[in-house]
């Protein structure tokens, strides 16, 4: 069995809101035909919605040339 974390690629996640969450399908475009592959779907509270948002928009904010690495969640 192997522990390897499969590496996705996507040009397109669709985010629906639930009163409870947040769900993210992550697609990737096939070909020409303007259809969508769903490779992956990530469910997530709102609280943490909120701080992937924040992380986000840090590293958006940030130099290109940087390469930052940050975590939610509780640091060890």
């Amino acid at each position: 069995m192997s522990n390897a974390t499969p590496d996705l690629y996507t040009d397109s996640v669709l985010v629906n809101r639930t009163p409870f969450g947040i769900n993210l399908e992550i697609a990737q475009s096939l070909g020409s035909h303007q259809k969508q592959q769903v490779v992956a779907r990530i469910g997530m509270s709102l609280e943490h919605a909120k701080a992937l948002l924040e992380v986000m928009t840090k590293v958006i904010g940030t130099d290109e040339k940087k390469s930052i690495g940050f975590r939610t969640g509780e640091e060890s």
